[in-house]
């Protein structure tokens, strides 16, 4: 039986297209291998939303290039091809394929089952140390962040119908799932392109019989005077029990050159009202240092925001400019050495918290 070896890095929607794949080559007669270098086809499903992704990725490339068989197929498809395609091509001589073309995989190992045939149900993730099955309600977003690449790969916001969504949940109900998730570029966005709203959704959604618990991924916060108190009257069901409220920095300032359009008190107030009307609720959040003129001072308001907030679970990831972001004609004046400290501070400041917070450092190790 031919073997196929399977990666992407972090991003939550590239997991769930991941397992898919994952599922397609199973189907075809295909058995997973654990290591690359004993695969006949290795797979690399690319994040690579942010600078230090997308350097990742290309570590991630050599060394699969270093280890793979001789004779082996090598995949990479995902959103680095179209947020640097001549650093890939330049860098990479294996099979390039865009994620909206997977079909093309029916050819490469002329399959039996089609890709497109092969649906993602019963597909559940194991993410930031929840193992939940997922739902992906929308790509793309509505913000134009100064630091992010995903704008080429999903340009417009494109959600899911309601109907879908909700049928979808009905159905992992009846296999028995009992941790549910639902994710989007921006869920806080989800329906703005279908005369919807993500609370109408919510409410379609906990009206479903059953235990359950939902975790929501990915709110910007930029939506929290628009629809915060909706939201909350949902999160007091019961029925929420995680939720991720990406802050990226504890400074007004650095939030405007980020083009966050939000302002670090509302934050702070939408999540001290969440600990005290829903004291259960997990609240996980990512933060990235050291982003053009960030200051020791600005630093320190995210040190305190992390101290204050007591956040579940963290992520950090350090500045790196991708081409053609706005951030791409800053100077990255924040020595490489400073943002590792601040990236390890932050960390240690959630550590020392009085939750149980578990850190998810971008910097992650990967076995070959």
């Amino acid at each position: 039986m031919k073997k196929f070896f399977m990666l992407t890095n972090n991003c939550l929607s590239s997991n769930l297209v991941t397992k898919k794949v994952e599922l397609f080559f199973k189907v075809n007669g295909w058995s997973p291998s654990k290591k690359a270098e004993k695969a006949d086809i290795i797979l690399f499903n690319t994040c690579a939303f942010i600078k230090e992704n997308e350097d990742k990725c290309f570590d991630i490339i050599a060394q699969f290039q270093k280890v793979k068989k001789k004779d082996a197929i090598f995949v990479v498809f995902g959103c680095l091809l179209k947020i640097n395609r001549t650093r890939l091509i330049d860098n990479f001589d294996g099979i390039i394929i865009d994620s909206d073309s997977l079909i093309l995989l029916d050819k490469l190992i002329d399959a039996d089952k089609s890709i497109a045939s092969v649906t993602s149900r019963q597909l559940t993730t194991d993410y930031a140390g929840r193992k939940t099955y997922n739902i992906n309600a929308a790509s793309g977003c509505l913000s134009s962040c100064s630091y992010c690449g995903i704008k080429k790969v999903f340009p417009k916001l494109k959600s899911l119908p309601k109907n879908e969504i909700v049928k979808e949940f009905a159905y992992a109900l009846e296999q028995g799932h009992k941790k549910l998730g639902l994710t989007g570029g921006d869920l806080w966005a989800y329906g703005k392109d279908l005369e919807t709203n993500l609370v109408d959704l919510l409410n379609e959604i906990i009206k479903l019989k059953g235990e359950y618990k939902i975790a929501l991924w990915r709110l910007n916060p930029k939506w929290i005077k628009e629809m915060g108190s909706g939201l909350m009257k949902i999160l007091e069901s019961g029925r929420i029990d995680y939720i991720s409220l990406p802050v990226q920095s504890g400074s007004d300032r650095i939030l405007k050159a980020m083009n966050r359009q939000y302002k670090i008190d509302g934050y702070k107030d939408f999540v001290k009202t969440i600990r005290k009307k829903c004291p259960n609720i997990l609240i996980s959040t990512d933060f990235i240092v050291g982003f053009p003129g960030e200051t020791n001072k600005d630093f320190k308001e995210s040190l305190k925001l992390v101290f204050e907030m007591g956040f579940d679970a963290i992520s950090v990831c350090e500045f790196g400019k991708i081409k053609n972001t706005p951030a791409w004609c800053l100077k990255d004046d924040v020595p490489k050495h400073i943002k590792r400290k601040r990236n390890i501070q932050l960390l240690w400041a959630a550590k020392t918290g009085n939750r149980n917070v578990k850190q998810y450092s971008e910097k992650q190790n990967h076995s070959y």
